[in-house]
């Protein structure tokens, strides 16, 4: 399970973040996803998630995404990342 899901992690970064591959976010995450880093005038769930990546991905257009290490234990991921862009959004 822990492999599988640090998996699941890295792709969220390499695929949503570091790529702007929105479409893989119906694919992974939960129907009752909730993120609790966005701001609270956003829809909930996956679109609200979306909107909040698409968002991120609009000001940070150059940005470099690395991640640094992945831990895993049972269905618990950690994934420690860096990241380096030029704000161009409002």
């Amino acid at each position: 399970m822990s492999e599988a899901n640090k998996a699941i992690s890295t792709r969220v970064y390499e695929e949503v973040w570091a790529n702007g591959n929105l479409g893989v976010v119906d694919e992974i995450f939960a129907d009752d996803y909730i993120n609790h880093s966005q701001p609270p005038d956003l829809p909930k769930g996956r679109e609200g998630f979306k909107v909040f990546a698409s968002g991120y991905q609009t000001a940070f257009p150059n940005m470099d995404m690395n991640i640094e290490e992945v831990l895993a234990d049972g269905d618990r991921v950690v994934t420690r990342s860096s990241s380096n862009g030029k704000h161009e959004g409002d």
